[in-house]
């Protein structure tokens, strides 16, 4: 479908011949059938917002009208998916809404109740599409593609969310968004099992953010057997740090910023969480004076790569770091 107008005259015949037949219609069923019969046409040539607009002429209370009432849902999703907009997301939940009630199968309710979600993603109503994922049909043999795509779009905005509220250092918001990022996950893993790795990542990302540091680290060690990837190490070496384990958590941060130094990437945000968490670790358990010096001298030389230190929250840790060693006053 790669047109988006009528340009091609025969096409632009047809649908206004088609548009004279509907309007000298008298039999409501001939009518239906050829407000069916445009809808389509428009649809094959590509034209979404009029074929969707045509769809909607359709009496839903027919066969016809339940057709294409589920193909102006599809069209509406395709259209949020390939250009995110919240007017698009507002008129796909609109359209949602007033099909809400009656009797439909398994295809049809995985199809409302994943464009719903999508919908609320789009116009950053998490809560609410938590809600909805809580509360979406069993997977069936014909269900699952697009609420599967609706659950996978609202796990970055809540791992987000709980980042952003790290940034600010507002535990009571972190907290809360990892408990609806738990349970997204679990809702979606009772449904349908641990299905993908963006699924897996999240459910050791919540736990560890909901304090349960000892269930994360089974779930990373699998995600590094199945295929290994540098920065989950990042989050195992925070689940051993949340569980007062440094010896485990050092050489984890160590390697990390390694990787991200030997690339030049030091603007990553892990880079800095990896040095703040060494550089705590190395306080807590040094006393020696000529030690805290040389934490000092790293400090001075990470501000030179950015004066930030990455920013937050990692500054506040680095500079709670040399208020530990350099007391105010001394």
């Amino acid at each position: 479908h790669q047109h988006t107008d009528l340009a091609d005259p025969v096409t632009a015949l047809f649908d206004r011949t088609i548009s004279m037949m509907i309007a000298g219609a008298v039999a409501d069923a001939q009518r239906e059938a050829l407000l069916m019969k445009r809808a389509t046409l428009l649809d094959s040539v590509g034209a979404e917002a009029q074929a969707i607009e045509a769809y909607d002429r359709v009496a839903p209370e027919s066969e016809s009208g339940r057709r294409a009432h589920r193909r102006a849902v599809s069209l509406s999703v395709g259209r949020l998916l390939k250009s995110p907009s919240r007017d698009t997301a507002v008129e796909l939940l609109r359209r949602v809404g007033a099909s809400s009630g009656g009797s439909r199968n398994d295809t049809m309710r995985e199809l409302l109740a994943g464009s719903r979600i999508l919908a609320l993603i789009e116009l950053d109503r998490l809560e609410e599409a938590v809600d909805a994922i809580e509360g979406l049909p069993p997977l069936s043999s014909e269900s699952g593609a697009l609420s599967a795509i609706a659950i996978d779009r609202c796990l970055a905005p809540l791992q987000e969310s709980i980042l952003e509220a790290e940034v600010r250092d507002d535990s009571g918001s972190r907290l809360a968004w990892a408990g609806l990022l738990l349970r997204v996950v679990e809702s979606e893993r009772a449904r349908a099992g641990d299905r993908t790795r963006s699924l897996r990542g999240a459910h050791g990302f919540a736990l560890l953010q909901t304090g349960d540091a000892e269930a994360a680290l089974p779930v990373y060690q699998r995600l590094l057997e199945e295929r290994f990837d540098f920065r989950l190490n990042t989050w195992r070496a925070e689940a051993f740090h949340a569980l007062d384990r440094p010896v485990a958590a050092f050489p984890l941060y160590r390697s990390v910023a390694e990787i991200l130094e030997s690339r030049e990437e030091t603007d990553d945000p892990d880079y800095w969480r990896c040095w703040s968490r060494m550089l705590e670790i190395l306080v807590a358990q040094e006393d020696d004076a000529r030690n805290e010096e040389t934490i000092l001298v790293r400090i001075n030389r990470l501000r030179l790569i950015d004066p930030t230190l990455g920013g937050e929250p990692h500054r506040r840790r680095f500079e709670a770091i040399e208020r530990a060693i350099r007391p105010t006053g001394e």
